[in-house]
């Protein structure tokens, strides 16, 4: 059984290995330009670049990777996530608006619209995109806290200060 781990191990790297050879990557070492033609290749080069904390460079890798295939959400959630942990908060939210309704993201995508609407002052909009279908104690937390400032921002305090008490 080890000896079939290992060879499963072996052919995983390989096929890693070849993924990047094929995937056309060409570094030049003064602008570290570097050209991607496969979505393996985009993911494989975003997951290093993030595992490096080199977010710049995930968010990058990303991009390519989400033209490669539009349509994967856990893609466009790696992507949105890296934007928001460079701030690139304008960036990230129609990312965000993708994945409003996919049950493994709409915690964060939802909360990212909900900070945008709080602060386009549309606090009955922030208070629907705060209701999730799922949720960790942490994440009910967040969500309830911002709720009492969207009903407070709305300019009712003592209706914010109760549904505070109802945690």
């Amino acid at each position: 059984m080890a000896g079939i781990t290992r060879i499963a191990s072996g052919l995983i790297a390989l096929a890693a290995g070849l993924s990047l050879l094929s995937a056309g990557a060409s570094a030049n070492a003064k602008d570290e330009k570097i050209i991607i033609s496969n979505l393996s290749g985009a993911f494989l080069a975003a997951r290093t670049a993030e595992i490096d904390n080199d977010l710049e460079s995930a968010i990058r890798f990303y991009e390519t990777a989400v033209k490669f295939d539009s349509e994967n959400k856990q893609l466009i959630q790696s992507l949105m996530t890296s934007l928001v942990l460079t701030g690139n908060l304008d960036k990230a939210t129609p990312y965000a608006e993708q994945l409003k309704t996919e049950p493994e993201a709409e915690r964060f995508s939802r909360l990212l619209l909900a900070v945008n609407a709080i602060n386009a002052k549309k606090f009955k909009s922030a208070e629907t995109l705060l209701k999730l279908a799922l949720q960790s104690d942490l994440d009910r937390l967040i969500a309830q806290t911002m709720t009492a400032w969207s009903i407070f921002g709305a300019g009712d305090a003592k209706g914010a200060l109760d549904h505070l008490d109802s945690l």
